[in-house]
C-alpha cells in the first residue's frame, strides 16, 4: 500500500513593534557614574603594571616616545534617556499537514496570526 505525506510550516516576520514604557534615565545616570570610577581604577592598575614590568625587561635600550606608553579608556558620552523599550511583534505562523492513501485522505491546517493581520 502506498501513501503520500506532506508537512509544511511557515513563519512570516512582522515588522511592527510594541513600545513598553520604562523610564531608563535613572539607569543611564547610574551607569555613567560607575563608568567614570572604572576609568580611574583602570589608570591605577595600568600604572602599577607598568612599574612592575618595566624593570624586569632585559632588552637593549630602545628609545620610545613617552606618549606611546600611555593607555586609556575611550571617552564615554552619556546617552540620552529613552523612555520606551521596543519589543518586536509576533509574526504569522502557519502549519499544513496532509496524508493521502487509497483508504483515507486527511488534511489539516492551523495558523497563529497577529491581530493586525486579521481581516474580517
Amino acid at each position: 500500500q502506498s501513501f503520500d505525506l506532506s508537512v509544511k510550516a511557515q513563519y512570516k516576520k512582522n515588522k511592527d513593534r510594541h513600545a513598553v514604557a520604562f523610564p531608563l534615565g535613572a539607569f543611564y545616570e547610574f551607569l555613567h557614574q560607575h563608568v567614570n570610577s572604572l576609568d580611574g581604577q583602570f589608570e591605577k592598575i595600568r600604572d602599577n603594571a607598568l612599574r612592575a614590568l618595566t624593570p624586569s625587561l632585559e632588552l637593549p635600550a630602545l628609545h620610545v616616545p613617552r606618549n606611546q606608553l600611555e593607555f586609556s579608556l575611550s571617552d564615554i558620552k552619556e546617552m540620552s534617556a529613552i523612555n520606551n523599550i521596543f519589543i518586536p511583534a509576533m509574526g504569522n505562523f502557519t502549519y499544513d499537514f496532509s496524508f493521502k492513501s487509497s483508504v483515507i485522505t486527511l488534511n489539516t491546517n492551523a495558523g497563529l496570526y497577529n491581530q493586525s493581520d486579521i481581516v474580517a
